[in-house]
């Protein structure tokens, strides 16, 4: 459990979260500190975690099998990344959708940075650099 976790805290401090004074504590509230919690923008990477662990724990029960840590991994790396496409394909098909008009949308800067994607004005998407390594390093994309 503790290296599930680990590898969840290590790519969430690749992507710029800060390390967390306490693991555990972590682990159990997303607290960083006594005074300072994950960012949103972060924080889908410790509910994707939490989800991604009850099903494995629920899929193992039911099934009658050992519990597979790392399967749950690469469930949170797989969708974490499925979810950053859809963000990114949301607001490129916004900016798409307004380009025949008189004045075209596009993205505005506060949302073109969001940690874990960064857009352009036009709605091109760059997914983190350490999520996608570490989903070739899982063996879920190349």
């Amino acid at each position: 459990m503790e290296e599930y976790w680990s590898e969840l805290i290590k790519l969430a401090i690749a992507t710029g979260m800060p390390p967390p004074d306490d693991a555990t504590i972590f682990v159990a509230t997303g607290a960083l500190s006594p005074t300072k919690v994950i960012s949103k923008y972060l924080s889908i990477l410790w509910f994707l975690g939490w989800r991604c662990l009850y099903a494995e724990t629920v899929g193992s029960r039911i099934d009658g099998r050992t519990l597979d840590l790392d399967s749950a991994l690469k469930r949170v790396v797989s969708m974490l990344i499925g979810r950053l496409r859809a963000y990114g394909k949301r607001w490129r098909d916004w900016v798409q959708d307004t380009q025949l008009r008189m004045k075209p949308s596009i993205i505005p800067q506060k949302h073109q940075d969001k940690k874990l994607i960064s857009q352009d004005e036009e709605g091109s998407y760059v997914i983190h650099d350490a999520i996608l390594d570490k989903a070739r390093e899982l063996k879920i994309m190349q």
